[in-house]
């Protein structure tokens, strides 16, 4: 009996990097290709290509297309009909009803009666203006169109799937909450040699540690803030960079903030050294569709302390981190000042975090959830 094959399409019109991005499509892929799917991702690339990723005991195949955007959301794909043409699939997955290509791809499928379904991320319409009313209309039209062509909708959080409902509360296609995974094989090569607490002369501190793009919606300039206040055996490592890259040295030179260290971008082989140094992570994130950084940091250990999002508060409970409902960066120096001062406590927390992601959220785990969703079992 052949294989039942699933095409998952990231429908988005971007590119990511696998080299520094845990790009979630990929991790399910090889999780579904382990339980003996034949699997394909399709997604935005620079070039027109087909390459295999390589896991433990195969391969992916991976599918770039050159692409045509505006804004992510409305994009189109180059080939994107003749390639899922020659892929035959009996499944394929596209993401968010807001991005026309979703709706391309699901009017494709219904066409040629291949089954199809949506994972939803987003819980709230964008906040820039121009595309905030451009996204709801098309969330009015052809959203609302997508939402009748698909035979499953799976949600990364409750808030996703209360989004859908908002759109369309007599849609009539399932709708689960399907968390997302980790791929646990992203961190099989590692630098285990790097020791950070030598490096950065952090021995006998507290460390803590972000990681992620240095732009408004997650307030790296509070964390600043934060260090301003807390005493001098905390430090705070920041990896990662973006548009206020330079906000950011600007501060710490102006403030002369001795206790923090920029650490740019880094590859994915690189990271494990960094969580393994951190004691507490902290996300002051306005808006996460889950938090890729979360899973990761828990996964190494590492208690969170975040804003309240929808990937936060599907993740985190009083065993594995805290919530903050605020920005004010006394409230967040207390906090992590409470954390830390009780090591029996922060010992156990940090335990619980491993476990809770080996035990729900790892990737193999959680394709159970897209395999019911992908055949309605």
């Amino acid at each position: 009996m052949a294989k039942q094959h699933i095409a998952i399409f990231r429908t988005g019109g971007s590119y990511i990097d696998y080299a520094t991005y845990n790009c979630q499509e990929v991790g399910l892929a090889k999780a579904l290709a382990r339980k003996g799917y034949r699997v394909s991702v399709v997604m935005g690339g620079p070039e027109t290509k087909h390459t295999a990723i390589n896991y433990e005991n195969g391969t992916v195949d991976v599918y770039y297309l050159t692409y045509r955007a505006i804004h992510q959301s409305m994009g189109i794909f180059c080939g994107w009909k003749d390639l899922l043409d020659e892929l035959q699939p009996d499944v394929v997955q596209v993401h968010d009803m807001g991005i026309l290509m979703s709706w391309l791809v699901a009017k494709w499928a219904k066409c040629r009666g291949v089954r199809c379904v949506l994972v939803q991320g987003n819980y709230e319409t964008t906040h820039k203006p121009v595309f905030k009313q451009m996204e709801r209309l098309f969330n009015l039209t052809f959203g609302r169109s997508l939402l009748k062509k698909v035979d499953a909708i799976g949600c990364k959080t409750q808030a996703a799937a209360e989004y859908i409902r908002h759109y369309a509360p007599a849609v009539k296609a399932p709708v689960v909450v399907t968390p997302v995974g980790l791929d646990e094989e992203r961190f099989a090569v590692t630098d285990e040699h790097a020791d950070i607490r030598m490096k950065y002369h952090l021995r006998g501190k507290k460390v803590l540690l972000y990681v992620g793009q240095l732009e408004p919606r997650r307030h790296p300039l509070l964390l600043l803030q934060v260090m301003q206040q807390l005493p001098d055996d905390y430090a705070l490592l920041i990896v990662g960079a973006g548009p206020l890259t330079g906000s950011v040295k600007d501060y710490i030179k102006a403030h002369k903030l001795t206790n923090v260290v920029l650490m740019g971008k880094m590859k994915q082989d690189r990271l494990p050294a960094v969580y393994r140094a951190a004691d507490l992570f902290l996300l002051p994130s306005s808006y996460e569709i889950f938090g890729m950084v979360i899973l990761e940091a828990m996964y190494f250990g590492v208690p969170v302390v975040s804003y309240s999002t929808a990937g936060a508060n599907t993740v985190i409970d009083k065993g594995t981190g805290v919530i903050l409902p605020t920005f004010d960066a006394g409230a967040w120096r207390e906090c992590i000042m409470e954390i830390c001062s009780d090591s029996t406590h922060l010992q156990a927390m940090k335990q619980r975090c491993a476990a809770t992601i080996r035990e729900k959220y790892v990737w193999d785990k959680a394709a159970a959830n897209f395999e019911k969703l992908y055949f309605g079992k």
